[in-house]
């Protein structure tokens, strides 16, 4: 029994440096197209520039967006009017 599993083990040794090493080459990478804005910050004159990719700028236009609804709908709710019916 002990001949038998030093055996298989010799066998699998054996079949594992048979197998051809393939190593996966590395895919082609494209380097995205970058789109830049030009940007006045708060309080400044001076404008920068900022670069990102077309899929960085949606995701920041997104939330850029949610936030500006945030806002719009705070705003609106502190400067809501009271009823007239609610008035004292």
């Amino acid at each position: 029994m002990f001949a038998f599993a030093i055996a298989a083990m010799i066998l699998s040794a054996g079949a594992q440096d048979a197998a051809p090493a393939t190593t996966p080459s590395p895919a082609p990478t494209v380097k995205a197209k970058r789109i830049c804005r030009r940007e006045a910050p708060i309080g400044s004159i001076m404008p920068h520039q900022t670069c990102f990719t077309r899929g960085e700028w949606a995701v920041i236009d997104a939330r850029n967006g949610d936030n500006w609804d945030t806002a719009r709908r705070a705003n609106a709710a502190r400067n809501m009017t009271i009823p007239q019916a609610l008035r004292p």
